[in-house]
């Protein structure tokens, strides 16, 4: 009885989602001028060590801000807004702000801001 409630529960675990919504800095610093074939998205789900299509489910936090003015976040946030996903890295580690991908095919860059468009916490 006790290896069936063992297998239910190990079951149970791997079924159930897991979001995380911070990545290494390190890593996403790293990463700026590689190139993403699936654009953004793509390096989230490098950083998040998932497949794109596993890393195409989310779940969008809170605003975090605009205009150069984001709220306290721990650096390596997942961030983005609608159609957009990118890494807050807030200066620390490459002094960027954000690393992020345009679009397909493009490669990962270092952004300081993304003007009056307003922010979010995503979680994957």
């Amino acid at each position: 009885m006790k290896l069936v409630a063992i297998i239910f529960i190990v079951f149970a675990l791997a079924i159930v989602p897991s979001y995380q919504d911070v990545v290494s800095a390190s890593d996403a610093c790293n990463q700026i001028g590689e190139y993403y074939r699936q654009g953004c998205s793509g390096l989230v789900a490098a950083l998040l060590g998932r497949s794109w299509k596993q890393a195409s489910a989310y779940r969008r936090g809170g605003a975090i801000g605009s205009n150069g003015r984001y709220s306290a976040l721990t650096s390596g946030t997942i961030v983005g807004f609608p159609g957009h996903v990118a890494v807050y890295i807030g200066n620390d580690a490459c002094n960027c702000m954000f690393v992020d991908v345009q679009g397909p095919q493009k490669n990962a860059r270092c952004l300081q801001s993304y003007g009056s468009q307003t922010v979010y916490r995503y979680n994957y």
